[in-house]
This record gives structure tokens, sequence and C-alpha cells, in this order.
């Protein structure tokens, strides 16, 4: 069993990193040294499953021998739970080894009673608080926890964090916080901790910015209504602080001393991360994807000239806060792409699998011939027993009869024997301490099959199994890795005769094994993935239909010239288009020795797909120097237009559509519960006040938060984005307006010009395109006044003057067909029935009086559409208007 267990852990530990080389059961793998950047990392795990991604990536760390027993370790490890299991465990997990004193664990339970809570977070007062074991999925409560013992816990954070700074000599800090968002405690306090932990980094770090990127995952769609009703809500508070929040010391300073706003956008860039797709094994996915991610971003620099050892620059990190200020107010998320050659798994198998199965089934073989022998043996003794108690039984009674016929001096020594036969009789019948049952005892147990019975032959017979079949498994993987979206892996074609030696030399690498085994095209195939297009290749952290990004919207040519005047980025190449995503950077990872380009068919492509993404000209190509076999390369992806392109379409983020769904029922159906799903402004009254207008300061701490609650529960992220689909949908009846106008006019110039014309004495009218124009007319419906009024009222809180714009042009325009149709009423239509009536009287041309028949009678027709064209209009004009 013991070597089972250790021969599992070592495979995992090859599963989660292709580059290390596995020599021996008993032997820690071979890792190369890595080259980190000049930069402190300080890693926040928030809440159960924030906890839990920590855990991961610790564990990723270790098992690349990133921290070592005697290594600096530029890391500091920071978990906070209001479940003190969790954390217990945790704590005791990393107790005696060397990620014990990099890591901070949450301990002060005993701060977090009810009436402790309540005095830390007023608002609280009459409502229901219990943080027994966690925060009972309520945000509110989450953040009220961590707000009763920040001051202390961030000071214990703070100082570890002097330590970690006078440790590595630097000042830079990278920031990763990871957290659930359909949770109580992490969904609840991210926003808040990362706030109050930047708000105080500068007295240890002065004027050097960290770099702070934010995790969020989202629930699936079956995890229940509460999960989702506390991701909206943490999503609407995102959203809310992307748009107004400051976002740097500069930001601060240029909105002047008199800026009294305190709302802070703490995050450089905050990635969604979704769990509601078909993915086998989705949470060990995110969880490995996300270690890696960390573990290589900001890894790709420039090595100083006096000091081999470090990076003077992190390139990737400076490009991702170049690209979040393109995109300043959207969400970030990320995809991720490998190719390698198995080395790990490849070197488990040889060195570890096939050795460990070849040797358990040895053993279980002569187990189960001696347990046979054993079981064979038994049945002998248990029919030798039958006839010796038979035996016995007759010497007995011989013995009892002779009591009677011998002397009295041998009586006693005939007792004796009896005596002595009876405990002989005894001790192999039921119950004896030879007997076959209790023989039979322990055989018994090792054959139960009992899953607490750890002696069980059974049990011992499934693990054996199981563990065969990995082995098996890990054998077809090699000789024929599964297609992947995910992944290009190179095959071992000659798996058996594969001499696993050569992966641990010194110059072993992925390039190298290319060349031997002649994989050029192949390996030029599989960078070809790497140009697909976004969703189609490589492990997309966040749910996004990729499909409805930059694609054309079918629109009339009215509704794309009105789109043209109020957002003309939604037009490209003359179309119309749906957002696209502001950016994507390309981060690559691998070793230098991979990137040798001029041996190669294309050296161009190979450059582009693997050489640093920086223009620096003095830069040299990103690498990773633990990456032999593998090359690990991230879409990180920002801008991306999260919601709906117009109300009658679903959003963007699949995932959105049962969140906001959830959400909205809550709130229609429970709306006090919803003050337990918020946690911004309710201990900032004053910052809520200058953002909304509202005034809640002079109100009770708890009637403040009921106000706020209802300012949540009305806020529409999507409000944020009127200028897109509010301008889409405009477009929309600003087209159906625009022909009704344009097919006035068309008509009543025909009408006019084919009276002058007759007049003239010119017979060719065309009467035909004169039933066409009249037929769309009489056939034209008004678009529906509710679309303007809701977009009208959604605009009073967006205030997007574009969309502003664009209603008084409708306006205008309904204005302007109205004035129109009352001039056909009273002006012309009579007009042109008196011009034909009297071109009728004066002509004696039967096919020119049955044009002019045929022009009355569609002029009357006109002159009556018009009046109830023009009843509709009106109704429409006065309820579109604008104050």
């Amino acid at each position: 069993m013991d070597k089972i267990n250790k021969a599992k852990e070592l495979h995992e530990t090859a599963l989660r990193d292709p580059d290390l080389i596995i020599t021996a059961l008993d032997k820690k793998p071979e890792i190369p040294e890595i080259i980190r950047p000049n930069v402190n990392y300080v890693v926040i795990g928030l809440g159960g499953t924030g906890t839990a991604l920590l855990e991961v990536l610790i564990d990723y760390l270790v098992s690349k021998n990133i921290i070592k027993e005697d290594g600096i370790n530029p890391f500091l490890f920071v978990a906070f739970d209001t479940n003190q299991a969790s954390i217990a465990r945790l704590r005791k997990k990393y107790e005696y080894t060397p990620v014990g004193k990099l890591l901070y664990t949450f301990n002060n339970f005993e701060a977090l009673t009810t009436a402790n809570i309540i005095s830390h977070n007023p608002w609280l007062a009459g409502l229901s608080v219990d943080v027994i074991q966690g925060s009972g999925m309520k945000r509110a409560i989450g953040y009220a926890s961590y707000n009763t013992v920040k001051e202390a816990m961030m000071e214990d954070i703070l100082r570890r964090l002097s330590d970690l700074i006078a440790r590595t000599r630097t000042n830079r800090i990278f920031l990763i916080v990871f957290t659930a968002l359909g949770g109580g405690t992490g969904s609840g306090s991210f926003i808040h901790f990362t706030k109050d932990f930047i708000g105080r980094l500068s007295k240890i770090t002065g004027d050097s910015e960290p770099y702070v990127m934010g995790f969020g995952v989202l629930p699936r769609g079956n995890e229940g209504k509460l999960f989702h009703v506390n991701a909206f809500a943490a999503i609407k508070e995102m959203q809310f602080i992307l748009k107004n929040g400051i976002r740097s010391k500069d930001e601060k300073a240029n909105r002047g001393a008199e800026n009294t706003i305190n709302l802070v956008n703490p995050f450089l860039a905050f990635f969604l991360i979704s769990r509601d797709r078909p993915v086998r094994d989705i949470d060990t996915n995110i969880a490995i994807g996300l270690a890696r991610f960390i573990s290589d971003i900001g890894t790709s620099g420039v090595v100083e000239a006096n000091q081999q050892s470090k990076y003077t620059e992190t390139f990737d990190l400076g490009d991702i806060r170049t690209k979040a200020a393109m995109s300043p107010d959207s969400f970030f998320t990320f995809s991720r792409y490998d190719i390698y050659f198995p080395a790990s798994r490849l070197s488990w198998y040889k060195n570890v699998g096939i050795i460990v199965v070849n040797d358990i089934n040895s053993r279980y073989t002569k187990l189960r011939e001696e347990l046979n022998e054993i079981s064979r043996l038994l049945s002998e003794y248990k029919d030798n027993v039958s006839k010796f108690l038979a035996n016995l039984d007759k010497l007995n009674n011989t013995v009892k009869s002779m009591t009677a016929k011998v002397y009295r001096r041998w009586s006693n020594r005939i007792g004796e024997m009896h005596t002595e036969l009876l405990k002989w009789r005894a001790e192999v019948v039921e119950g004896g301490s030879i007997s076959p049952k209790n023989l039979e005892t322990p055989l018994n147990t090792i054959n139960s099959s009992t899953e607490e019975n750890v002696e069980s032959i059974v049990i011992l017979k499934r693990r054996i199994d199981e563990f065969n079949e990995i082995v098996k498994e890990e054998e077809s993987f090699l000789k024929s890795p599964p297609a992947s979206q995910i992944e290009y892996v190179f095959p071992v074609r000659e798996l058996e005769n594969f001499n696993v030696s050569q992966l641990s030399t010194e110059k072993a690498s992925l390039y190298r094994l290319i060349e031997e085994y002649r994989k050029k095209d192949e390996f030029l195939r599989a960078l070809a993935d790497l140009k697909a297009p976004l969703g189609s290749v490589g492990q997309t952290m966040a749910n996004i239909d990729y499909q409805r990004i930059n694609v054309p919207i079918p629109v009339t040519t009215e509704a794309k010239e009105f789109i043209s005047k109020y957002n003309s980025g939604l037009i490209k190449q003359n179309a119309v288009v749906s957002p696209d995503i502001a950016s994507v950077l390309m981060v690559t990872a691998s070793m230098q020795d991979n990137i040798n380009v001029n041996d190669f068919p294309n050296p161009e492509t190979l450059k582009q797909a693997l050489e640093s993404k920086t223009h620096n000209p003095d830069a040299k190509m990103g690498y990773i120097n633990s990456k032999r076999f593998s090359i690990s390369t991230y879409h990180i992806i920002n801008g991306v237009y999260i919601w709906r392109i117009s109300r009658n379409t679903p959003p963007i983020l699949k995932d959105l559509t049962y969140l906001m769904e959830d959400y909205e029922d809550i709130k229609n159906k429970n709306f006090d519960e919803l003050i337990y799903h918020h946690t911004l402004f309710y201990n900032d009254p004053q910052t809520f006040e200058a953002l909304t207008g509202e005034q809640v300061a002079n109100l009770s701490p708890n009637q403040a938060a009921r106000r706020i609650i209802e300012f949540w529960a009305n806020y529409n992220p999507e409000l944020e984005y009127l200028n897109i689909w509010g301008i889409i949908e405009l477009s929309s009846i600003y087209s159906d307006l625009k022909i009704i106008n344009n097919n006035i006019d068309n008509l009543m110039e025909l009408l006019d010009g084919a009276i002058k014309s007759l007049q003239r004495g010119v017979t060719n009218v065309d009467v035909v395109k004169v039933k066409k124009y009249l037929d769309a007319i009489t056939s034209a419906k008004l678009p529906s006044s509710e679309n303007v009024k809701a977009i009208y009222e959604a605009n009073k809180i967006a205030n997007k003057e574009e969309v502003n714009r664009g209603l008084k042009e409708i306006a205008d325009l309904s204005l302007q067909t109205l004035s129109k149709l009352e001039d056909i009423k009273a002006k012309y239509g009579q007009k042109w029935i008196d011009d034909l009536n009297k071109l009728k009287k004066e002509s004696t041309d039967y096919g020119v009086n049955r044009i002019i028949q045929t022009l009355i009678n569609y002029t009357d027709m006109l002159i009556t559409k018009s009046e109830s064209l023009s009843e509709e209009l009106n109704k429409f004009v006065e309820s579109i208007t604008l104050e």
C-alpha cells in the first residue's frame, strides 16, 4: 500500500509539471533551478475556495522546488476564512515545512462573536448574525467578520511583509488575491481586504506601486440560488468600482485635494473564472491552470548585468499594466495552451510506474498463493479435527467406564486423565484457541471486502487494479496522446525502447528531441494552433461566447447611419459589429534552447510565437529556464464586453444568464434578504453620498444600510454600457421611423412629379412605383415607444451624452415625420386630388384618364393612412417627449 501511495503522489506531481524528471520511487524529482523576478509575491486566499486555490499554488511551487528549505523564498502566503476547521487543517499541513515560515493563517476566531461583530458593524443591528464555521453564504457577514478583525490581522501581515522585504532587498510587490465570488467570506471580503492592504502598503514600500491581480471564481449553474445571488452582487460592486473607482496615486492627485471620494479600485486586473464549463475535473483544471499562470507570469524579463539571479524588469507584468489602461473599466480573463514533450510522465512511467506494477503484481500473486495454501491446510485441519474429536470422545467414554472397574488408588489418576482429555477437547471445539473457526478468523478478515478493513486483500486487489489501470492509461497516453484543445503533446512512438536516462542530461530539451525524432513539421503544426481564434483552442478560464465578439450585426442602412453618429466604434469596414476585445496579450514561457529559430522551416512563425511580446529592442527573449520540455502560452484578455448586446440577446459571459435571473428572483420575492448579499458602502456612507447623491449620513446605520441596498437592488451594471446596447436598440427605432419618413418623402415627390408630368402632357407615369411606396406606408408599423422610454429612463442614471443626442434625433425625426403627415392631410392631399380631377376633366384619352383615376385613388388612400398614422405617431411623440 505504501508503495502505491508514493507512486500515486509522484504521478500527481508528474501530471502537474511536464518538465520534472522522476528517477526513482524514493527520490525527489530532479527540478531545474528557476530564475525568479526581483519581486515579492504576496498571495492571498480568502474564503474556502480562495484558501483551496492558495493551497494548490503552494503545493505546485513546492513540487517545482521554488520554495526551498534554505532559500530566500520571496513569498508571503495569507489565508483568511471564517471556517476555523479549514484554517486549522491548512496550518497543520505546513506547520513543520519551509512553507510554515511563509504562511500567515488567521487565528483570532475568539473575536468573531455576534456582539463584537455588531459593535464593529453597527448597521447589522437587528439582523441575524452567525459565524459558526463560516459566514453562512452571506457576503455581508463575511465582510463584517473581516471588518471586525482587520486591524490586528493587517498589522500581523504587514509585519511579515516587512521581514520579507528586508530578506529580499526589494520593495516591489506582486499581490495576488484568490476568492470565489459565490461564497460568503471570500466574496464578501475580497474588495475590502485588497483595498485596505494596498492603503497600508505605502508605509513600508514607499512610492513603489504594486502589481495587483484578483481572481474571482464564478459558481456553476446548478450550485444553488444563494451562490448566484452572491456572485452577481459581487460583479455589480466590481463593475461599479471599475467605472467609478480611483486606480492610482496619480489619478487621486489629478482629481484634486477637494475630492472626497474614497472609492478605490485596488486591482490592476481582475480575472473572471467560470466553473460552469463541460470540462472534466473542472476544479482541478482551474486550480492547476491558475498555479501555472501565477508561477509563470512575471518571469519574462531582462537578466541584470551584475546579478545573474534576478530580473531587472518583468515585461509581462509591465505589459499587463499597459493593456489594463486600454480598457480600465473591464474585467480580465485568460486562456492557457501548452506544447510539450511528456518528460515527467514518461520518466514516471519508466522509473516508477512499470517497476511498481511488476513488484506489486508479483507480490500479490505470491501472497495469493500463500493464502490459498493456508486455506487448503485449514480445510485439511477441519477434517482431522472431526476425526480427532470422534476418537477423543471414544477414548473419553472408555476412561469413564474404567473408573468403576479399577482399584481405588487408580481412580484419581483416571480422573486426572479424564480432565486432561476434556481440556484437549475444549481447545479444538468452537471457541477453543485452536478450533478451526478461531484459526479461520484472521483469514476471513484478510478476505473481507469491508472498506475500513485496512488488511483486506480484496481492498488491496482493488488498489492494485486501480494502479495497474493508471499505468495502462499512462502507456496509452504516451504512445498516442488524445487530441485536446488545451495542449499539444508529442507522442513517444517507441516507448518500450526509449532510453529515459537521456532526459536527465544537461542538454536534454524539447528542441533537441524534436531534432532527434524529426518532429519539426509536427512542431510547426502545434504552433499553428496558437494562431487559432480565441475560444477555439486553449483552456479558456471564463465562459465567454467568443463567437459573438466582433461579429457583424445585421442592421438596415438607416440603423448603420444612426450608429455611426453615436457610437462609431461599432462600425468596422463599413459594417456594424458587436463589441471587440480591447486587448489580448500573449505571454510565452519556455527555455531559450527551445527557441533556436534558424533550423526551422518557418523561422518567422517561431519568432512571433515564442519571442517575448515586448517590443523593447534591448530585451532578450522571455523564458523560464526550468521549462526544458514545454512551452506554456497564455492569452491575457482584457476589455471583454460581458453584457448583452441588446435586451433580447443573452449575455456574452454565459454565466450571467443564471446569475441575473436568481438575483432578480430574490429581489422580487425576498427583497430584505439582499442586505446580506452586498457589502460596499455599509461602513462608508459619505462616499456613497458623494457618488450617488443619495442622502444617508443623517440616518441610523441600519437605516442607511437599507437605503444603500435599495441602490444596489436597482443598480443595473449594464447601464454603464448604455452607449453600446442602448444605441443599437435606438438604431432599430430610428431605422423604422427613418424608413417611414423616407417613404413619405418619396411618395410625395412621385405624386407631385406625376401631376406635373401629366400637366405637361407626359403620360409615362410610373404608377407601379407610386403603389410600391403607398403600400410601404400603408403597412408601416411604428416602433414601440416603451423601448424609447426605457432607454430614456435608463440614461437618466447612466447619463451618456451620445445616448441623449440619439434620443433627441429620434424625437426630432418623429416630429418631422408627423409634420409631413399633417401637411398631407391639411394641404397637399386635397390639392393633389383637385389637380388630378381638373386634369381628368380636360383629358379625353381613356388610358390617361385611367392613370389619373388610379392616382386619385392612391392619393385618397394616402390621406386616409396619413390620418391614422398621424394619430399613432402623435401618441408616440407625446409618450417619448424628453424633459
